[in-house]
């Protein structure tokens, strides 16, 4: 999938089950990204400095690499994450979650959280 925006958009969120495959390499390059349904990515995620990826929801398994300059958060309530891929940001990677319920957030690749990470709510990171 390949979606070219003009200038003006500085946001995107999809809604549907999204799945990366392993061939497939997202390229984030400016506004935010937000994915908020579950998913299984074996391919790449690629964020540029100024941009923000974030995964909003549902279950997701990343086994492919997220990489870049930009930002990553992680939020949602009840929601589970699970990267096994590089995990190499150059900004900030956040984690905020729902107050009363448990997420989960596990880093099990090579991990680079980037110049500072913030956690809020009630999960665990690992």
């Amino acid at each position: 999938m390949k979606k070219t925006l003009n200038t003006s958009v500085q946001e995107v969120f999809i809604d549907p089950v999204f799945n990366n495959q392993a061939t497939g390499t997202v390229n984030h390059n400016s506004g935010l990204l937000r994915f908020d349904r579950g998913g299984t990515d074996a391919g790449n995620y690629t964020v540029a400095s100024g941009a923000t990826l974030q995964f909003n929801g549902g279950t997701r398994s990343i086994s492919g690499n997220v990489i870049g300059a930009g930002n990553v958060s992680f939020t949602g309530s009840t929601v589970n994450y699970d990267l096994t891929g590089a995990y190499r940001i150059g900004g900030i990677t956040t984690a905020s979650f729902a107050h009363n319920v448990v997420s989960t957030l596990d880093f099990t690749g090579t991990t680079s959280l980037g110049t500072s990470y913030v956690q809020e709510g009630n999960g665990t990171t690992g």
